[in-house]
């Protein structure tokens, strides 16, 4: 299969690039692209090589040969950028950042506002402890869900299912971005409830900035991306003390997270973009396929 998209590589994409060009990957899996671009950078951000039914060998020798050719490294988190020390790497880190300008005016009034936990992202039982948000619902918690189940390949979990049939459950769908942001800038906190895992190691939850743009205090498992230093409204609780902190946040007055987050935004993060491509500008083209 990776021989045939090479093929079709070199037959459909490359005839129809510029002499000159950047190829930014966020797959260590590149079938030669790389070899033609004037300039190459590697945006790692995920442990790939430590997701279950994952071809762990070809991908960390692809990742090996991508490094060694790339002329800048991105990861998306602490975790990812030790992993990628291990290959004699000297990556960047930029963490996920959020449309802060679209959270923020999604704010509601405090009056507005549902007294309830949520939680947007992939529902897979590899990333989300179910467990806690049981724990969370036990406590008589209400809570919104949104975000797909099953995408990659594992069946729904019983715990999801019990979940779901919780009268204290509302389950969201699927959302857009601006449905997404009016329904967590209307709750009273965001919560990121990961299991503690091999693969979690290098996750900076996307959710981070999104909640807190849109006035959410969040709770979050202790993730090595969150634990290596204080995020301004960002606690951090362990599985067995998770559901304690929610129930406290919601039973209380509503509590908007300081701070300024135009840092963590997609304007600046395109900014540094730019700014590391036109540094890749003057370097001569590489050598043909």
């Amino acid at each position: 299969m990776r021989a045939f998209n090479r093929w079709m590589i070199r037959r459909r994409i490359l005839p129809r690039l510029p002499e000159r060009y950047a190829l930014w990957s966020f797959s260590p899996l590149t079938y030669g692209l790389e070899e033609k671009a004037a300039m190459v950078v590697y945006h790692s951000v995920d442990l790939l090589h430590t997701i279950d039914g994952i071809p762990r060998e070809a991908l960390l020798q692809a990742e090996r040969r991508l490094i060694g050719r790339a002329d800048a490294l991105v990861a998306s988190s602490t975790g990812v950028a030790d992993h990628l020390r291990t290959q004699r790497a000297n990556p960047m880190v930029w963490e996920n950042v959020a449309d802060v300008d679209l959270f923020q005016s999604m704010r509601a009034p405090v009056a507005a506002r549902q007294r309830r936990a949520i939680f947007v992202g992939n529902l897979t039982p590899g990333k989300v402890d179910f467990a806690i948000l049981e724990a969370i619902v036990a406590k008589g918690v209400r809570l919104a869900l949104a975000g797909p189940f099953s995408i990659d390949g594992t069946r729904r979990d019983p715990a999801l299912a019990r979940l779901l049939a919780s009268p204290l459950v509302t389950y969201l769908g699927t959302l857009n971005q601006q449905d997404m942001a009016a329904e967590i800038g209307k709750s009273w906190a965001g919560i990121i409830p990961y299991h503690l895992n091999q693969y979690t190691t290098g996750v900076f939850p996307m959710k981070v900035y999104e909640y807190l743009a849109a006035g959410l205090p969040v709770v979050a498992t202790n993730l090595p991306s969150l634990s290596d230093r204080a995020i301004p409204g960002v606690t951090l609780a362990s599985p067995e003390r998770f559901a304690d902190a929610v129930a406290h946040a919601c039973a209380g007055d509503y509590a908007p997270p300081p701070g300024d987050f135009s840092s963590n935004s997609w304007e600046a993060r395109l900014e540094q973009i730019r700014t590391l491509l036109d540094a890749g500008r003057s370097r001569p083209a590489r050598g043909v396929l």
